[in-house]
């Protein structure tokens, strides 16, 4: 894997295959993707299940891709994975799916990007009963000062959406 230059932003997750000069980008693969390690020419990549492209008859395919990339020594997290309560299959299946993406990333000892819109509850309670082995990065944080305090205490990192870069 290239490593970021002393100088270089680092962007964690991005969907943008060719960033800007001076940046070191962490791309986002999808499952529904379906990207091959051979194929995959990002310099570090993350790769899970959206909520948004799970279904109840793609689920175990979309689990069967993560695994086969696990491997990938340019994977540096799983991810992004989470709960949409907006867009997306029921809750139920998003909590199983879910659950399964944080057992492969404890088995390959990666931290997990965690997608989260207006289903915090899910989310805490997730923590609280799945007790991770690896550290969860919730990407985007927009929420109050009082929810990310209480994603902190329970152990969890936030990154924040910015639009100048």
């Amino acid at each position: 894997m290239n490593l970021p230059q002393p100088d270089d932003y680092i962007d964690i997750h991005t969907h943008n295959a060719k960033p800007a000069k001076g940046i070191f980008a962490v791309e986002n693969l999808m499952a529904h993707e379906n990207l091959m390690p051979g194929t995959i020419t990002a310099k570090a990549f993350t790769a899970g299940i959206h909520p948004w492209h799970l279904n109840e008859f793609n689920r175990d395919k979309l689990l069967e891709y993560v695994s086969n990339v696990a491997g990938d020594p340019k994977l540096i997290a799983f991810g992004e994975a989470g709960f949409d309560k907006l867009r997306g299959p029921s809750v139920e299946l998003q909590t199983s799916t879910f659950a399964e993406q944080v057992k492969i990333a404890g088995e390959y000892n990666k931290p997990l990007v965690i997608h989260c819109v207006r289903a915090w509850e899910e989310l805490l309670a997730a923590h609280r009963n799945m007790k991770p082995l690896t550290p969860w990065l919730v990407h985007g944080f927009r929420g109050k000062k009082e929810l990310a305090l209480q994603l902190i205490k329970r152990g969890m990192y936030l990154s924040f959406w910015f639009d100048f870069v």
